[in-house]
């Protein structure tokens, strides 16, 4: 079973699925497979700290062996498996929002998508936002991080290890559709 498939199976069976209307010409399963919610990242991978939180100049740093990655900065993500049906042509697939909620669905945050890329064999690659027929795809959008002093009244260090929920609107083929996924939390970053 590809990645992809498994991540739908998984999601399906969590409830983490699309709802939509009216009728798509290729018939495509959409479920939210995974929610990463982190922070604001430079392009170095350095932490940028909320409003409100004491400056740091430098990436958080770890113990490092062999040159690896140690420490730095996790990025607000949302991975998105697709399944699609039989059918004579790709179809287009377009992110409209992404909301953060609480478990009592109150929005607490809109996020922006940015990247849009595909899981391949080789990693992840751009992608074209299209999905063609009999085509199974893990793709990860990475978006804007929440306003986490905002979110934590003035603390962004209260919003670690709290339950959220996040609901995307999407068009799959002109065809909105809302994939809902929880519980999602912020988790400390500590390098073991």
């Amino acid at each position: 079973m590809t990645l992809a498939r498994s991540a739908l199976v998984l999601a399906l069976a969590l409830g983490c699925t699309s709802s939509h209307e009216g009728g798509s010409s290729l018939d495509v399963e959409a479920a939210i497979a995974s929610v990463t919610l982190g922070d604001a990242c430079g392009e170095s991978g350095a932490r940028r700290p909320p409003a409100g939180e004491p400056s740091a100049d430098a990436p958080i740093i770890g113990d490092c062996e062999d040159g690896g990655f140690c420490g730095g900065c996790r990025s607000t993500s949302i991975q998105i498996a697709l399944d699609a049906g039989a059918g004579d042509a790709e179809v287009p697939f377009e992110v409209l929002s992404i909301e953060l909620l609480d478990m009592d669905r109150r929005v607490l945050d809109t996020l922006d998508p940015m990247t849009a890329t595909l899981y391949t064999d080789e990693g992840y690659v751009g992608w074209d936002e299209t999905i063609a027929p009999n085509e199974s795809l893990s793709v990860r959008y990475e978006t804007t991080a929440p306003d986490w002093a905002t979110i934590g009244d003035g603390n962004a260090w209260s919003t670690f290890g709290v339950p959220y929920r996040i609901r995307m609107r999407v068009l799959v083929d002109g065809e909105e559709r809302t994939l809902d996924f929880s519980p999602a939390m912020r988790e400390p970053e500590i390098v073991t």
